[in-house]
């Protein structure tokens, strides 16, 4: 099968990384060079193409990200994006048809209308997308795309919030995270030698970390997070002291390898999800460093068992007490954290991307 990754490079990573083609974002990109990896050891011809528009090419966005920023939202406010995804869209029915395109893989692609793509191929399309958000994490319009969608390859199974939001359910298919052991291993490094450690964002859809995060700072000293959403926080806050800015993906193993415990806290409402759990579940299990500690969910025990291989809690004074006990117990952090890495080899792209050609091939 041939197939064609449309990627889409996060901003703020084109601002740390300033890569300056696809190829160079790809190599700290360990979603899109996962599938990548993954569609290729089963066989696959895979091609990558990493515009986000027809007007604006990657070499473009990857030199001027925030002027992009802002010419893409000045489109969408003058009704130029509608076009814009008509062009864009055409142009890629021509690479279909010109490269003999079986499959389109691509992950919350506003800037593409399947429809069209398909209007304008000479060939019959599988045109798919990974959709690992909440419906309300995006806009109406990325929704109604949505539906376009032959196939939808999800993270987490939650059936009852696609049909409130008004989206083909039926589409929708659980695949589940992986990781990508490229990027997810252990290497040690001492000026990450905390604690406690947790990576994420603090923003609108995180409502529930702060409160956690500032107990543990309060408790804690060595301890330090890193992510994004910090404007969230009140100006006396505590975790301003613990604040570490962002990290590069190159990095984040690094995080994970030379600390104790790391924190994994699941977006709010994670409770309505019916099935499955977040990739940091897998990447921090696999750095075969941190013992991981979350948020009670009975989900969790589909793929590690709780005790064995890694730690959950029910509230942050039930957490402090737990991280407590274990830091005084290295030998019990460090036999959970090697139980837990020697399951997370089950989580490769690999075996994921196996999974999504195996439901092609059974619809």
């Amino acid at each position: 099968m041939n197939i064609l990754i449309l990627t889409k490079a996060r901003l703020n990573k084109v601002l740390e990384q300033k890569p300056t083609n696809t190829e160079e974002y790809l190599k700290n990109d360990q979603f899109f060079s996962g599938w990548k990896d993954g569609f290729e050891k089963l066989g696959h011809v895979v091609q990558i193409n990493g515009d986000h528009s027809f007007f604006f090419k990657s070499k473009f966005v990857y030199k001027y990200p925030n002027i992009f920023r802002y010419l893409n939202a000045l489109f969408r406010k003058i009704g130029l994006k509608k076009l814009d995804r008509y062009l864009f869209s055409k142009k890629i029915a021509m690479i279909c048809n010109n490269q003999n395109i079986d499959l389109i893989f691509t992950e919350i692609n506003d800037s593409i209308e399947p429809n069209l793509i398909k209007k304008f191929s000479k060939r019959e399309l599988l045109i798919t997308e990974w959709f690992g958000v909440f419906p309300n994490m995006v806009s109406k319009d990325t929704l109604e795309l949505l539906k376009q969608f032959d196939y939808i390859w999800t993270p987490c199974q939650m059936d009852k919030v696609y049909k409130e939001s008004n989206l083909p359910v039926k589409k929708f298919k659980y695949l589940g995270c992986a990781v990508n052991q490229d990027f997810m291993k252990y290497e040690f490094d001492k000026k990450y030698e905390y604690d406690i450690v947790f990576v994420g964002g603090i923003g609108k859809h995180h409502n529930n970390r702060i409160a956690i995060l500032e107990e543990v700072a309060k408790k804690f000293n060595n301890f330090a997070f890193w992510g994004y959403g910090e404007e969230n926080l009140p100006k006396d806050s505590i975790l301003w002291k613990h604040f570490k800015g962002r990290i590069a993906n190159t990095e984040l193993h690094k995080v994970y390898s030379s600390s104790k415990i790391a924190l994994n806290l699941t977006l709010d409402n994670y409770d309505t999800i019916e099935k499955g759990m977040n990739a940091r579940l897998f990447e921090i299990a696999s750095c075969n460093g941190a013992m991981q500690m979350c948020i009670y969910d009975k989900k969790i025990k589909e793929f590690f068992q709780i005790d064995k291989d890694l730690k959950t809690f029910k509230d942050a004074k039930e957490l402090i007490i737990i991280i407590e006990d274990l830091l005084l117990n290295e030998n019990q952090r460090k036999k959970i954290a090697k139980s837990a890495y020697s399951k997370s080899e089950k989580y490769t792209y690999s075996q994921k991307a196996k999974d999504l050609v195996g439901i092609l091939s059974n619809e």
